[in-house]
């Protein structure tokens, strides 16, 4: 049985930093344990280029989901294709556990290239997608494989998508958006989709720093994403109106993550910041203002940090809504990883109505897009 998993999490320099993806896929594993299945994992993590990358090796991954099953689990790191490959798999008894080695390590995952998807389905009597969060890939271990074996959906991967297709046709309202994170490219689409059902639409990260740059403003060594600029210029007639335009935001050093100071934006712009400094949070004075419109909302959507949340210093935002939206009474819908991390971090992950294992794949799903890696399983 083969199984396509995420466990693209994020690794500390001794120990994993937040497991949920894992712990998310267990109730698969253990189902097909229990009915003495040759259960072999395929996963990948990080973005290794298509090479063999020693801080990407999903072995770490490999020991920590042993203790999570308090069972063995065996680590295949032989390459794909070859001999040595199949014959630790053909070895594998009913009802134990593998991890195959990274598949990002061959640039023939990404290109979905038919040997080489063939060649991983090989020996196999089964695919099993439990990957909602690569579902939106077009990838060889995602798409590929499905068309050598009979293939169906994982436990994981069926919540995911029951959860997401009731916000996504028919969310409870007031409904209020919640879109942080860096590329405002990929986050426009689902914006404009939730304008009109939304109450508000609050924004924060790169999103708003995109906005800002699009509006005239000098966001100093800010990111910017070039890309969106047509399209984030088209939704400034909805920013401080529906869109919820940030008070004060906080600047950093681009060097050391230091925090230099917190400015108001109308007194700040035209020049936010200069070069050296970036805009990493949004400031207290908009938190509170954010806070407020998640009052009376019956259903919130959250993707995608408000700061810099991996620096303690940019946390404080988006630490304050996530306790927020778990004090709230509202329907509270959560996806991308460092949001996960964040909430994780908080120990406030069951507190939210449904926490999704996809970044980009939530915000496709919810813009009603058809993902590949659902695409097949249909077929």
């Amino acid at each position: 049985m083969l199984v396509r998993v995420d466990f693209n999490v994020p690794l500390g320099s001794v120990r994993i930093v937040d497991d949920l993806k894992i712990r998310r896929t267990l109730d698969t594993i253990k189902y097909l344990v229990k009915n003495h299945a040759q259960v072999v994992l395929v996963s990948h993590l990080g973005r290794p280029s298509g090479k063999k990358v020693a801080k990407y090796s999903l072995r770490p991954v490999a020991k920590h989901l042993a203790k999570l099953l308090k069972r063995p689990v065996a680590f295949n790191q032989a390459k794909i294709g070859t001999k040595n490959f199949y014959d630790q798999i053909e070895k594998l008894k009913p009802g134990k556990v593998m991890l195959i080695e990274n598949v990002r390590f061959y640039n023939d995952e990404k290109k979905n290239a038919p040997a080489f998807a063939k060649s991983l389905a090989k020996g196999f009597d089964y695919f099993i997608n439990d990957a909602f969060a690569v579902s939106h890939r077009k990838h060889a271990s995602v798409v590929g494989v499905a068309k050598y074996l009979p293939a169906y959906a994982g436990l994981n991967l069926l919540m995911e998508v029951k959860n997401l297709f009731v916000i996504q046709k028919n969310p409870k309202r007031p409904l209020v958006v919640i879109i942080g994170g860096a590329k405002i490219s990929t986050k426009i689409s689902v914006i404009k989709q939730y304008l009109p059902k939304a109450k508000h639409v609050i924004l924060g990260g790169g999103v708003v720093t995109n906005l800002l740059w699009a509006s005239g403003c000098k966001v100093g060594s800010s990111m910017v994403d070039k890309g969106g600029v047509r399209a984030a210029k088209g939704l400034l007639k909805y920013f401080g109106k529906k869109i919820c335009k940030p008070v004060d935001l906080v600047i950093g050093d681009t060097k050391t993550f230091r925090k230099l100071k917190t400015v108001n934006i109308d007194e700040a712009c035209p020049v936010l910041c200069q070069k050296g400094q970036a805009i990493y949070d949004v400031g207290p004075e908009t938190v509170k203002e954010y806070k407020k419109r998640l009052q009376g909302a019956r259903t919130i959507i959250w993707n995608g940090p408000l700061g810099l949340v991996e620096v303690p210093a940019f946390s404080r935002a988006t630490n304050e809504i996530a306790r927020a939206m778990a004090r709230s009474r509202a329907k509270t819908y959560v996806g991308g990883g460092e949001t996960l991390m964040s909430i994780n971090r908080l120990g406030l992950t069951k507190k939210f109505t449904f926490v999704s294992t996809g970044g980009g794949a939530m915000l496709e799903f919810l813009q009603g897009k058809q993902l590949p890696g659902l695409i097949i399983l249909k077929k």
